[in-house]
């Protein structure tokens, strides 16, 4: 990128010619160079390479996404199975089939 000052306004131009017209303006160069010339191609070599690399990345997240899955899986059963199961708590029955828990029907008159 070439720099180009014109009082406290400071441009920056990719190209030679932008730069030249810049100049016409009044503006001044500061420093920096053109951006290089973007005349290569990508080839189905450069294109492959790039897919390799993305497809490696992405198998490596899952990879290690599905380890991290996994651990967290186990430990959530090896957890689940050394907790003593809890008893259930159950209401003592009374043969006429209610409770001894009172209740409004129980309750004095």
């Amino acid at each position: 990128m070439i720099k180009m000052k014109k009082l406290n306004v400071v441009l920056e131009v990719p190209t030679e010619e932008k730069a030249s017209i810049l100049e016409k303006q009044g503006f001044e160069r500061v420093g920096g160079e053109p951006a290089p010339a973007a005349d290569r191609f990508a080839t189905m070599k450069d294109l492959q390479e790039a897919t390799d690399a993305i497809y490696a990345h992405i198998s490596e997240t899952f990879q290690k996404m599905g380890e991290a899955m996994y651990e967290r899986l186990h430990s959530a059963l090896t957890a689940a199975q050394d907790k003593p199961k809890a008893a259930k708590a159950s209401k003592k029955e009374e043969p006429h089939g209610g409770t001894d828990q009172p209740d409004s029907a129980d309750s004095a008159k």
